[in-house]
């Protein structure tokens, strides 16, 4: 099953700090790393690690950042499916706490300007499953249902109510109290797997990309739930949004003996 992966790539700038600074203050900045991220870039590279075939669909512009993406993207063995020679892409300074936790501020480029006519290059014939990355359907739409969301009183009744509106699965990452999913039928919750945090960037990435290769190669649900789990606590364990192949494949067999 072969997956296409639309959204974006941008530069993350990462700082670690102690805390966040308040309003006028200056602080020092322990460790800076400059790495390429975003959303789709984090998801595909999940995939690429866990041997799931797919396609990386994210505009590559032209400036100092769509360089850094394009040689990145070239490490990872991926050619750009859309060039945007009109406009750089955008950045995002990451600033890492203490204790893992992360915030972005970030500034948008060619990524966040999709357009009609890079989808006609496209054949929807060669895939069988489409992930598309949240920031890419912000806007009026992202502002109705996160409206709607802060009505529901619950995370289970968000849940079975996402469920009815959408008919597919539904997944909610809660942490370390695991992962909570819903078929339509039974309400299942499976346990987290212990880590010690680096960062948290690139953790949900990790997770949803996990999930899709889980149940593109024939998992169980739950199964696919508990290698996503084990994904992105590998993730956070470490510092930036991605993991090396063969850091990642060294992981996978501590897994396979345990």
């Amino acid at each position: 099953m072969r997956t296409l992966v639309v959204g974006a790539a941008i530069v993350d700038l990462m700082m670690k700090v102690e805390r966040l600074p308040k309003s006028g203050e200056d602080i020092p900045c322990k460790e800076t790393k400059t790495v390429v991220g975003g959303c789709a870039y984090n998801v595909a590279n999940t995939l690429r690690n866990l041997k799931c075939e797919h396609d990386l669909c994210v505009p590559v512009g032209s400036g100092s950042f769509a360089d850094i993406i394009r040689r990145g993207m070239k490490e990872k063995g991926y050619e750009p499916m859309i060039e945007e020679p009109g406009e750089d892409n955008g950045y995002c300074l990451s600033l890492v706490e203490a204790d893992g936790e992360r915030t972005f501020i970030t500034v948008q480029g060619a990524e966040c300007h999709f357009k009609k006519e890079w989808f006609e290059q496209i054949d929807m014939d060669n895939y069988e499953n489409i992930y598309i990355a949240g920031y890419q359907v912000c806007g009026k739409s992202g502002e109705i249902i996160s409206q709607w969301l802060k009505t529901v009183e619950n995370v289970e009744e968000a849940v079975r109510a996402l469920y009815e509106k959408s008919g597919n699965l539904v997944f909610v990452t809660l942490g370390a109290e695991g992962t909570l999913f819903y078929d339509g039928k039974e309400m299942r919750r499976v346990t987290s797997v212990k880590t010690n945090v680096v960062d948290t960037v690139g953790a949900g990435d990790s997770h949803i990309g996990a999930i899709i290769a889980g149940m593109s190669k024939g998992m169980k649900v739950e199964d696919a739930v508990l290698l996503a789990n084990r994904t992105a606590a590998a993730i956070v364990g470490t510092s930036g949004p991605v993991m090396d192949l063969e850091e990642f494949q060294k992981i996978s067999e501590e897994w396979e003996n345990e």
